[in-house]
């Protein structure tokens, strides 16, 4: 463990090597079908938003710890992250300051979906270079239309 200042510094465990990820075959056509990670360790919430997103046609891949979510990234990066804040191992701004440090990863949007809402926080996850901001709870219809800022019509299905 580093320890500067009386905060945590984790060792980078992402890779400097690029992902890559998978692409759908669609008649004559092959389209890339945008994946989202979800790193969040309340089981129900995983099911929830993974069940709104995968109906909408996004390939999801979910995890709960900190450790985890960066391993899942040198993997297989994903086109977006949903980051919760507190979860274990590594904390969600760690994992974010890591994703947004690394050249290879920096591009990825982030997030964060938390129940966080102090205004420390709020300035901490800009501080590591957070996308965007969701306070549990929210709105289903809130998140999409968060994820499609991100990922405009990409793989994204109408609501049904």
């Amino acid at each position: 463990m580093n320890v500067r200042g009386g905060i945590f510094h984790a060792p980078s465990y992402i890779s400097d090597k690029p992902a890559v990820n998978p692409t759908v075959q669609t008649g004559s056509v092959v389209t890339s079908k945008k994946k989202i990670l979800i790193v969040e360790d309340e089981e129900k919430l995983r099911e929830l938003v993974t069940l709104l997103l995968s109906s909408r046609g996004y390939e999801i891949e979910c995890v709960s710890d900190g450790l985890a979510a960066l391993g899942a990234i040198r993997r297989k990066a994903p086109d977006l992250v949903l980051l919760d804040i507190m979860i274990p191992e590594i904390d969600g701004f760690e994992v974010c300051r890591q994703i947004k440090n690394n050249e290879l990863t920096r591009q990825i949007p982030v997030v964060m979906l938390t129940a966080k809402r102090h205004q420390t926080d709020f300035a901490r996850a800009e501080e590591v270079g957070a996308d965007w901001y969701l306070v549990k709870p929210f709105k289903s219809a809130m998140l999409v239309e968060t994820i499609m800022r991100f990922l405009p019509g990409e793989s994204a299905l109408p609501a049904s």
